[in-house]
């Protein structure tokens, strides 16, 4: 089922609700931020930007995705511009994605941009993705695989649900009201 990106003619221009996302059958929720979810600000600016807010995980497939990716990045920490494993697995997957990005930004960064088929300014969505410099103690299976180093701050989390963004995005581009950049 495609995103409705267009936004709901509630006629109230600082409160348009996203549209119908919550009710896609076989959605699977994420929250993000603190176990609060996006945030009304950020739910607020991207529904004013004419984007639905809604789900990033549609399927328990993306979901998994998600995971898998969240819990790879964790067992393997790499401090601020050090990144250089996190940024091949970001780019590869944007690669798989049909995504344009380019890599080395300020070092190691990735920076991908999803174009809309109508133009219009950018919306930034961006994460970070480097580690502490802390000694993981967690039994995890997939705690760190790397001495003195962790991800204690939550950046694979961030990391993982950009790339589940970029992927919800990927099919719907000729839709999008507007280029969204991701930068990693």
């Amino acid at each position: 089922m495609p995103i409705n990106w267009d936004r709901t003619p509630d006629g109230d221009a600082g409160h348009r609700a996203p549209r119908a996302n919550a009710a896609t059958p076989g959605a699977v929720p994420i929250v993000t931020g603190a176990g609060r979810g996006i945030g009304r600000a950020t739910a607020i600016a991207l529904a004013e930007a004419g984007f639905a807010v809604g789900l990033v995980a549609r399927t328990a497939a993306d979901l998994e995705e998600m995971v898998a990716v969240r819990r790879d990045l964790h067992a393997h920490p790499e401090l601020a511009f050090e990144e250089h494993r996190t940024a091949a697995l970001v780019a590869a997957k944007l690669k798989a994605l049909g995504i344009e990005h380019r890599t080395g930004v300020g070092r190691t960064g990735v920076l991908a941009t999803v174009r809309g088929a109508r133009g219009g300014k950018t919306v930034l969505l961006r994460a970070d993705m480097d580690a502490l410099p802390i000694q993981e103690e967690s039994p995890v299976p997939y705690r760190s695989q790397t001495a003195a180093k962790m991800h204690a701050c939550g950046h694979d989390c961030h990391t993982s649900i950009l790339l589940g963004v970029a992927r919800r995005l990927a099919p719907e581009r000729d839709a999008l009201p507007r280029a969204v950049a991701l930068p990693v």
